[in-house]
């Protein structure tokens, strides 16, 4: 004999929607420590970068809703999750590049609007995420933006004779007349 649940369609769809956005949460909160302290951990070889900061608030924002989880309205941790996400998306493609992993961001808020949104919100979504993407490729064909390619590391070179010898080597795409170019340096350390 089956047993009836006495709540709704509606009402399991509104308790499906919560846990979805509550184990985002919960996602976004184990992210955001080890996160943050990789942005913290950068400046002692790139020094203080304004995305820094970004990302430091962006990694305080969903632990704030982590701790008040069930006191914060369903709309706002939604609408809160889209942004994070959105703003991840942009400030990975403006940093990457198109073909970086930020549309993949993008990709995921126009799925995760679609669910836990009502449908008109969802294709509000769709709509202002394809103009986002479309406009930061248009951008970048344009080369009105370009990603930061710059990197510095330390390696060991090797001698003729075999021995090794500690180098720090720097990265960076430059622009000259003739196009895009990469210098590399490496300095004996």
């Amino acid at each position: 004999m089956r047993k009836y649940d006495n709540t709704n369609g509606s009402d399991q769809l509104k308790i499906t929607k919560q846990k979805i956005i509550n184990t985002i949460y919960i996602i976004f909160g184990i992210l955001a420590i080890p996160l943050a302290a990789a942005s913290i951990s950068r400046t002692s070889v790139t020094g203080w970068i304004w995305i820094y900061t970004y990302y430091i608030v962006i990694a305080i924002i969903p632990v704030v809703i982590l701790l008040f989880l069930h006191r914060v309205p369903y709309q706002t941790k939604v609408y809160t999750a889209l942004v994070i996400l959105i703003s991840n998306a942009i400030f990975g493609t403006i940093s990457f590049g198109v073909l970086s992993h930020g549309r993949m961001f993008i990709i995921l808020v126009i799925v995760l609007a679609g669910l836990l949104l009502n449908k008109q919100q969802g294709y509000y979504f769709l709509i202002f995420n394809t103009a986002v993407l479309i406009v930061l490729a248009l951008l970048f064909i344009r080369h009105e933006i370009l990603p930061e390619q710059s990197t510095k590391t330390e390696g060991n070179h090797t001698r003729k004779d075999g021995s090794e010898f500690p180098v720090e080597i720097s990265i960076s795409t430059i622009e000259l007349d003739n196009g895009k170019h990469i210098l590399g340096f490496a300095r004996d350390i």
